[in-house]
């Protein structure tokens, strides 16, 4: 049988057999090839600051309409890495219940948050996270508090469960999020941006997606802190996209070329979007996984609502066929998106004492 893409491996006990079946096909004839050249569009420039996107016409308006937003996302993905969605289809009085709920759990004592610690069997990427556990950069813990859920699967989950995948297993708190019907639509934007059918992502999430939706608590640092703890250190994140919600205490930055770090200061009614490595890979560093971190130096509490979008364990994350041509080959070799993920991961989460 010849390989078609998109194309799914499916494994047991981590052995990558192709199943008979494949679950769609998509000719090269549908995919429009890009002439790539070798600009500065294809990386990330010497922003100054981040775009603004009307996200309305591409959830209600006209095939016309969407290709025309999904092509500012398209500039945006490959000169900044990030950009705020407006008009994004989540009524605001939700994202405000939402961060009423945040400000009341990480308001409660420690010993009650602690009842839902991260690490306990079949959990080990859900629940609560206390201050300095985890570590994105390197040189220093992180000054937060997070509580994180997922996709929910039961403890029996034959496929990814039971084999102890780490980005999967049975929620601690509420699901059904609103916010993945969101997800769709960006990944159909981010399709239609590299000159790709709509639903051209559609097959990789077909089963079931990593995702996780993580709540953050931010305390206030001083203006002057020698002891070099930063509310987040700087980083990258892992999947394909994230979208974030926060609220008025400015404290997002994002790494330009020139090293400098721009603000992503809130914006009311907005969330805020950002390529992961993932993406990157997949699109053969035409989109951007740009570096950003979070540091409070106001005197307030800030919260934050982030959603970390990735595709199915077992998609096999290859160069898009609109993202290389013989002037602009493939940079990476083909990986399971799951595998490549929790690499990652592992790296990031510091063991408890």
């Amino acid at each position: 049988m010849t390989e078609t893409r998109p194309l799914l491996h499916f494994t047991k006990l981590r052995y990558y057999n192709l199943t008979d079946t494949i679950l769609e096909e998509t000719s090269d004839s549908n995919v429009s090839d890009l002439s790539y050249k070798n600009t500065e569009e294809t990386m990330t420039s010497a922003f100054t600051e981040i775009p603004v996107i009307d996200f309305g016409p591409f959830i209600n308006g006209t095939l016309e309409e969407k290709t025309q937003v999904a092509e500012e996302i398209g500039s945006a993905c490959r000169q900044v890495g990030f950009f705020y969605l407006k008009n994004y289809g989540i009524p605001p009085e939700v994202t405000e219940n939402a961060f009423d709920q945040v400000r009341r759990y990480f308001s409660l004592p420690l010993e009650e948050k602690m009842a839902s610690v991260v690490g306990e069997v079949g959990t080990e990427t859900r629940g609560y996270s206390s201050m300095f556990e985890q570590k994105l950069d390197e040189k220093t813990a992180d000054r937060k508090e997070s509580f994180h859920i997922g996709f929910e699967l039961s403890a029996n989950d034959e496929y990814r469960v039971k084999h102890g995948l780490l980005c999967y297993g049975p929620n601690i708190w509420p699901k059904n999020l609103p916010v993945l019907q969101l997800a769709h639509r960006v990944l159909q934007a981010f399709a239609l941006a590299l000159h790709l059918p709509e639903d051209y992502f559609a097959p990789f999430l077909i089963e079931k997606p990593m995702v996780e939706f993580s709540v953050y608590y931010y305390p206030p640092q001083p203006k002057v802190d020698d002891s070099n703890q930063i509310g987040c250190g700087e980083h990258t994140d892992y999947g394909c996209f994230s979208l974030l919600s926060q609220t008025s205490v400015n404290a997002l930055q994002v790494k330009n070329t020139k090293g400098e770090w721009i603000d992503a200061k809130p914006i009311e009614n907005t969330i805020v979007v950002n390529i992961a490595d993932t993406m990157q890979r997949w699109t053969n560093d035409t989109f951007v996984s740009t570096v950003h971190r979070v540091i409070n130096r106001s005197d307030k509490d800030r919260y934050s609502l982030a959603f970390f979008f990735g595709s199915d364990y077992f998609a096999k994350v290859e160069c898009l066929p609109s993202c290389c041509n013989s002037e602009r080959p493939a940079k990476y070799e083909s990986v399971l998106a799951g595998e490549y993920i929790e690499g990652k991961i592992q790296k990031m989460l510091m063991p408890r004492n």
